[in-house]
């Protein structure tokens, strides 16, 4: 036990674990029907550019 002291010795007794982040903003309302009212104003915001 003495041989793993440090980084190394954390490396070797930690288990790596997936982790999700997700984005603040879920913009998959947007593109997937049924369209809304949002989705006719983003368009038409978007238009005017």
């Amino acid at each position: 036990m003495g041989a793993y002291h440090g980084y190394d010795g954390f490396v070797t007794f930690s288990k790596m674990k997936p982790v999700l982040t997700q984005a603040r903003m879920n913009l998959r309302g947007l593109i997937a029907p049924p369209y809304g009212k949002r989705f006719a104003a983003v368009i038409k915001m978007m238009l005017k550019f």
